[in-house]
C-alpha cells in the first residue's frame, strides 16, 4: 500500500524529468500573469477610491472667503467683490427658500402628531 506521498511522487516526477514545471519559459509567464494580475487590482482598486470619493459641494461662505482673499491680493476690486457678495447672498436666499420646512414642535403645523390621535388606519379595498 502507497502513502499520500508516494502518490503524489508517483505524478509529480514524471512531470518534473519532462521540464514541464522547471524551464524558465513556465517561470517566466507565471511571472508576467503574476504582474498583469497585480496591475489589474491597482487599477481596480483606483478606479473604486475615486468613485467612493464624494466631495462636499462649496458653501457659500467658503466662496466668499476665496473671493475676499483674491480681492486681498488685489486680483478683483471693490465693486466686483459687492457683485460677488450680493450673488452669493441671494444664492443662499435661494437654498433657505427651497428647503423643506424644519420640523417643530409636536402639535404644532409640521411638528409630530398628537399622541391623542389615533393614527389613520388603510383599510384594504
Amino acid at each position: 500500500m502507497t502513502s499520500g506521498w508516494e502518490a503524489v511522487r508517483s505524478v509529480v516526477q514524471p512531470a518534473l524529468a519532462a521540464g514541464v514545471a522547471s524551464g524558465w519559459k513556465y517561470y517566466a509567464g507565471l511571472a508576467v500573469v503574476v504582474a498583469v494580475t497585480m496591475l489589474a487590482i491597482a487599477v481596480f482598486y483606483r478606479e473604486w477610491r475615486e468613485m467612493q470619493d464624494v466631495e462636499e459641494p462649496d458653501q457659500p461662505q467658503d466662496l466668499l472667503d476665496s473671493f475676499v482673499q483674491a480681492h486681498a491680493q488685489g486680483e478683483l476690486d471693490a465693486g466686483e467683490l459687492e457683485r460677488v457678495r450680493r450673488l452669493l447672498s441671494d444664492d443662499l436666499k435661494g437654498r433657505e427658500a427651497s428647503s423643506p420646512p424644519p420640523v417643530g414642535e409636536p402639535g404644532t403645523p409640521g411638528g409630530l402628531r398628537d399622541s391623542a390621535e389615533p393614527a389613520p388606519r388603510c383599510e384594504p379595498d
